[in-house]
């Protein structure tokens, strides 16, 4: 039988039939939903293979509903579910990465995610991460804001964010008081460099601007995550 390989992490776990659950793992390859047959079992090799919020290695039959045939874990993210701001923050980002379309860049972005996930575990700020990550993914739902000029009449000084503009709109055409320099600074904000290089940025004030602009262009309540 032919079977693949993969790194992935696990989004979500539903229950199938009597014993078993199917995983849905976002890889590399695209968000997979497997047949993890009698792990509920503890007797079975890949009981607890189902664990939210894990990354591990698996192979799979090469099926369009594959099964599970092996499984390694790689890590638990231990510090992450014991903190319980980190474990809301990866929550969402996890949620909002299972709206993924299969026409996406999943090698790039299951890297991007995964580095995201490890830097809060070494203990990185999980809002900011997790603000950045959700910014800079708008790309690939299509819904990219304006950053620059104004919207309206192009003017190159779009200094306020308009939610239903999409992006940078300048004073004459402002219709919040939400600024957009500092969800701008995370979108074009370079990985390679040292997060510290963000301090001074009005965090709450990007979630806002983020959880309206969710809402209102692809039906995501980011609320849903957030509990503190």
């Amino acid at each position: 039988m032919k079977t693949i390989k993969t790194e992935g992490i696990i989004l979500k776990n539903l229950d199938y039939k009597e014993t078993s659950k199917i995983i849905k793992i976002l890889t590399p390859l695209g968000i997979l939903s497997i047949r993890a047959l009698g792990v509920k079992n503890y007797k079975n090799k890949n009981f607890n293979s189902y664990e939210f919020l894990t990354l591990v290695n698996v192979e799979i039959s090469d099926q369009d509903f594959p099964t599970l045939i092996n499984y390694s874990l790689e890590e638990k993210f231990p510090l992450i579910k014991k903190d319980f701001s980190s474990f809301m923050w990866t929550s969402m980002m996890l949620g909002v990465s299972y709206y993924f379309d299969n026409n996406i860049n999943f090698e790039k972005t299951y890297g991007f995610l995964k580095k995201m996930l490890l830097e809060i575990e070494n203990g990185s700020d999980a809002k900011l991460l997790a603000l950045i990550y959700l910014t800079k993914i708008l790309i690939l739902f299509g819904v990219k804001p304006e950053f620059n000029s104004c919207i309206k009449c192009g003017t190159l000084n779009g200094e306020f964010f308009s939610i239903k503009n999409g992006g940078a709109v300048c004073i004459m055409h402002k219709d919040s008081d939400f600024l957009v320099k500092d969800i701008k600074r995370l979108y074009y904000f370079d990985l390679n460099q040292p997060f510290s290089s963000l301090d001074g940025i009005d965090l709450e004030g990007v979630y806002k601007i983020l959880e309206e602009y969710y809402s209102y262009y692809l039906d995501i309540s980011l609320n849903k995550y957030r509990i503190l």
